[in-house]
């Protein structure tokens, strides 16, 4: 009996039965591949119509599975850069169950705020040491504008002697305060008042701006001296006659020296004196080596 003979059974339509018998054994491959004794015997029975039906169907699922490997590997590149590198950085459990919190909320804030919700900024942004507080008005950091008198772009030089004979009227201010502080120092109710450290301030800012005021009276008086010598010795003479800076010390020197006390004179010579006796210390041989 031939092989086409031997498969027919009677009842049965040819196709239904191949078609079964195709799905029994594409079944059985899928599940029991590993088997390849019990393959050869099933695939022995069919025929070749079906076994050709079996490769077409197999090889439409490989196109097919083929076509969907083919799309994963286009849409991988597609990903985000921020994705992959949060998935190549594997983040603990903490951080990516920050960013689902961060990312509900971006997605809850997306609606629009009520004008009196309080602001949000990220956590990542330093805090900045300067706060703007709203409400408050800025500190101006402007530069005050310069005092055109002083100005140099001017073309005119600095005459110190006329910028101090235009402030002159400064030194009755400085004199004011001067006795107003000394007055408050001598009150016994504020001194028991206030602290030490305060009766110490209050004395150093008095003693500072005495000796500044007597600074510029005495620069003032120098100033005078020569320029009364500088008159009187170009009195008559067609062409003045300046000092030099040496020369000027010394007619200020001598002008100091005239106008001392008795007392004030002996404590600048025993000074001059000390002061030569430690020069010759100083000359003689023994001290040199």
């Amino acid at each position: 009996m031939s092989y086409y003979f031997k498969n027919l059974q009677p009842g049965v339509d040819e196709s239904s039965s191949e078609d079964d018998e195709l799905e029994q054994v594409l079944h059985g491959k899928q599940h029991y591949a590993g088997d390849a004794s019990s393959d050869d015997d099933e695939l022995s029975s069919l025929t070749f119509g079906s076994l050709k039906k079996a490769e077409d169907a197999l090889q439409r699922e490989e196109a097919h599975e083929a076509v969907h490997t083919r799309v994963r590997k286009d849409a991988r590149p597609r990903e985000s850069a921020r994705s992959r590198r949060e998935a190549s950085d594997g983040d603990d459990s903490s951080d990516s169950e920050a960013g689902f919190f961060e990312e509900d909320e971006k997605r809850r804030s997306s609606g629009r705020r009520h004008k009196h919700a309080p602001s949000e900024q990220s956590a990542k942004r330093p805090v900045s040491k300067v706060r703007q507080i709203p409400g408050l008005e800025a500190a101006r950091r402007e530069e005050p504008l310069p005092d055109i008198r002083f100005d140099k772009s001017l073309g005119r030089a600095e005459d110190l002697a006329k910028v101090r004979n235009n402030y002159k009227f400064l030194d009755a201010y400085r004199e004011k305060e001067i006795g107003e502080l000394s007055a408050l120092l001598a009150d016994k109710k504020f001194l028991r008042k206030a602290s030490e450290r305060e009766v110490q301030e209050l004395q150093q800012r008095l003693t500072s701006m005495r000796s500044r005021l007597q600074t510029v009276q005495n620069r003032d008086t120098e100033r005078q001296v020569l320029r009364d010598y500088e008159r009187s010795i170009n009195q008559g003479n067609k062409t003045k006659f300046h000092l030099k800076k040496s020369e000027q010390k010394k007619v200020v020197q001598k002008w100091k020296f005239d106008h001392m006390k008795a007392r004030q004179r002996d404590k600048v010579m025993e000074r001059k004196r000390k002061k030569q006796r430690g020069k010759e210390f100083r000359s003689f041989e023994f001290h040199r080596n």
